[in-house]
């Protein structure tokens, strides 16, 4: 897997993360499309961290940009994760 394959599908992961909780309809939509996506199981405890972050942030409603700084901190660290885990298996 590429390494910018590998940034796209964790991108789409945490967006997803990011929208969930909405409602039941939404959320099946959501498990669905989370499904075929690619696990990274030596990132798991990152991924477990941002969505909780994330969580707590939508609680607070418009006030969530508070979260930002961290949230963002949090993404960086799972792509460094990602990164370092899952090297491109393939040498150019």
């Amino acid at each position: 897997m590429s390494i910018l394959s590998v940034r796209l599908a964790l991108c789409a992961c945490l967006l997803l993360a990011a929208c969930a909780g909405a409602g039941t309809d939404r959320d099946d939509s959501l498990a669905a499309a989370a499904s075929k996506l690619p696990r990274f199981p030596a990132c798991e405890n990152e991924i477990k961290a941002f969505v909780a972050l994330t969580r707590l942030a939508k609680q607070l409603g418009d006030n969530w940009r508070v979260y930002e700084p961290a949230l963002e901190a949090l993404q960086d660290q799972i792509m460094d994760c990602v990164e370092d885990s899952y090297p491109n298996p393939v040498g150019i």
